[in-house]
């Protein structure tokens, strides 16, 4: 093992023999994968093609939804009587742009909309009159949110990525901009923050309050609230410590908050007045499940756990007594948006449906107004408990296409994460459904690092603790491998890490291995674009201590020669602006050096958010040709490709 780096050099994307060396294991990956990619396409554009909201938001004039669809992304408005328009398509913003966020004014007439190149961090909005359909105010940077205030001024917030603040902190670091429509603009919040620091306002527009979160990395956080258009009287009202806090709502005087409790598994709190807090909801209440969100619904409390990997919906009152569960679909993902005029927004997804989305009324009453399904894609998901190498219980979810004429294939495609609290739930993949099709698994993983069962789950998947989420992967890995089946393993950014560390710890339980725009050198992503604000997941290279825990398992230091590593593909995008896509060449430079079989695909559209969905279906099809060659699945399926 060496920390010593022969390819820096990979790190100058301008440098002409980096663009060489990207172009020829371009060539070489299509190569490799000649001809099976187009016979592939027919499997895949259907999935794609299916309508997939990516958000929505609630405002006077109905839901503004961000759909993703066989027409690219589009801004479409959903009436609360049934009527839809299409607002905006991503084409009438330029070529090669993503859709991500919108912004409705609560008070109507107005939208903003977040778009963004080829998936960059780099984004730009627009403020749309919708009366006149014309672009009346148009902004960019590393910018998030749009909080209305008026027609004429917004908050918005600016995330520093390098050099210095305006008020000569450190970057990476985040501030509150006021802005005039048409006008100047100025930093209302934020002054003297630290490094790692990052700032969210958000509004209850019903009471014209803000909650503003100062946050810490991923470590803890704490509440202000104040008059939403008065930064200067924002004010502590919750502290919690060395846990994360997210407002949940004001009532009668209060200021609602999910706390995460000692225990990582959330308990409702009121708070006012910086110091007075009392606890309306306990910690513990759903057993080890944890609460992931909450929100105030006048005097109702939505409670949105996770069980299991899936989400469930609760609703107390204001003094914390049971009123009922909500039904939202079944085992899948859920995720309250957003709130107006004492109405709710949720969505609702899983394997085989790409978008719900409902409407709940302070009366309790839910209504579906957006519903997308995919027909014909009966799907049988069932849970899986492993024991990892510690003895700590495994949850995953097999998922397998019901009525398929060959279910013993023995192709197993296992997906993983693991870190930054981030609870890996169902979702609609359309990138692995080909697969199903033809009697293949596909099973996701809730590993350490992740949010699934609270802060603790977190914390003993980070920092020093990281090399628990890799023995965990590698026990659901051991499972199948037992049970006669050929593994694929897949994850990307921080997953993408996962699969890498695995291939380089123990190759033998992977048969092909994806590894999609991942962090991988563990010495220098402190270095590269924002890989700073990770230190406080990761740990710090600079310290000595710390730096020994992660050059353990550094998968660009731990390439090891004389080693049967499995057919590897490495993605990434020269648009991605967050994680530096020399992690990927620099790890395929090492594994060439050692003669793995390993192909870099670099994307010249794509960035750490996607990519448009004529870029992402190539992509796509791509990734399952190489799986098909490397296995042979099935002779490719040669009959029938």
């Amino acid at each position: 093992m060496s920390a010593e780096d022969h390819y820096l050099w990979l790190e100058d994307l301008s440098n002409i023999k980096t663009v060489e060396w990207i172009t020829e294991r371009n060539r070489k990956f299509q190569n490799f994968i000649e001809g099976v990619s187009s016979k592939l396409s027919h499997k895949v554009i259907k999935y794609f093609n299916v309508p997939y909201v990516t958000t929505a938001s609630l405002g006077r004039d109905g839901i503004f939804a961000v759909v993703r669809g066989d027409k690219g992304y589009e801004v479409v408005i959903v009436g609360f009587d049934g009527s839809s328009e299409t607002l905006l398509r991503a084409v009438d913003l330029g070529k090669d742009v993503m859709i991500n966020e919108v912004y409705p004014s609560p008070e109507g007439g107005l939208v903003g909309v977040r778009y963004s190149l080829a998936g960059s961090d780099l984004g730009k909005i627009v403020i749309i009159d919708l009366n006149t359909r014309e672009t009346v105010e148009r902004f960019e940077g590393y910018i998030s949110n749009v909080v209305w205030l008026s027609r004429d001024k917004i908050y918005y917030e600016l995330f520093y990525r390098s050099g210095l603040t305006p008020d000569g902190v450190e970057a990476p670091a985040e501030r509150v901009f006021l802005k005039e429509i048409g006008g100047k603009e100025e930093i209302v919040f934020g002054d003297g923050l630290g490094t790692n620091y990052m700032v969210n306002v958000v509004p209850d527009y019903d009471q014209n309050i803000a909650f503003v979160v100062i946050q810490y990395g991923w470590l803890k956080s704490k509440i202000l609230s104040g008059p939403l258009n008065d930064p200067s009287k924002w004010r502590l009202v919750f502290d919690g410590g060395e846990s994360m806090s997210r407002p949940v709502g004001h009532y009668s005087g209060w200021t609602y908050i999910l706390h995460e409790g000692d225990r990582g598994l959330g308990r409702i709190v009121k708070a006012r007045n910086g110091s007075h807090v009392e606890e309306v909801i306990a910690e513990g209440v759903f057993g080890l499940y944890p609460i992931e969100e909450a929100v105030m619904m006048s005097n109702y409390v939505v409670v949105n756990r996770v069980v299991n990997g899936s989400n469930a919906l609760t609703v107390y009152d204001a003094d914390g007594k049971l009123i009922s569960n909500l039904e939202v679909g079944g085992v899948g993902s859920v995720t309250l948006l957003n709130k107006l005029n004492n109405r709710l927004i949720i969505k609702y997804e899983s394997f085989n449906v790409p978008s719900s989305i409902y409407v709940l009324d302070g009366d309790l009453s839910l209504s579906k107004v957006l519903d997308f399904k995919l027909e014909g894609c009966e799907l049988r998901v069932e849970d899986l408990w492993v024991s990892s190498y510690d003895g700590t219980q495994i949850h995953s979810f097999v998922v397998k296409r019901q009525g398929t004429s060959n279910q013993e294939t023995r192709v197993a495609l296992v997906y993983g994460y693991g870190g930054f609290n981030v609870s890996i739930k169902p979702r609609y993949f359309p990138e692995v459904l080909p697969l199903l099709e033809d009697g293949a698994i596909f099973v996701v993983t809730n590993l350490r690092g992740g949010g699934e069962y609270g802060k603790l789950w977190h914390k003993a998947g980070m920092r020093e603790n990281k090399q628990n989420v890799f023995e965990d992967f590698k026990a659901v890995l051991k499972h199948f491998k037992k049970l006669g089946y050929k593994t694929v393993g897949m994850g990307r950014s921080n997953g993408g890490l996962l699969i890498a560390a695995t291939l380089t710890q123990s190759p033998e339980l992977l048969d092909v291995a994806v590894v999609g725009y991942p962090v991988i050198d563990m010495l220098r992503f402190h270095k590269l674009y924002i890989g700073k604000l990770w230190t406080t997941e990761y740990g710090n290279p600079e310290d000595p201590r710390e730096r020994e825990f992660l050059l353990e398992y550094s998968p660009y230091h731990n390439v090891r020669p004389d080693v049967k590593y499995p057919p590897t593909i490495v993605l990434t995008g020269l648009y991605d602006d967050r994680v530096h896509p020399a992690h990927a060449f620099k790890f395929v430079a090492k594994l060439e050096e050692v003669g793995a079989p390993v192909y870099l695909r670099t994307e010249l559209k794509s960035g750490h958010l996607g990519s448009t969905p004529d870029v992402k279906i190539k992509e796509v099809l791509d990734i399952l040709a190489f799986i098909y060659k490397s296995l042979e699945f099935l002779q490719l399926k040669a009959s029938s490709l």
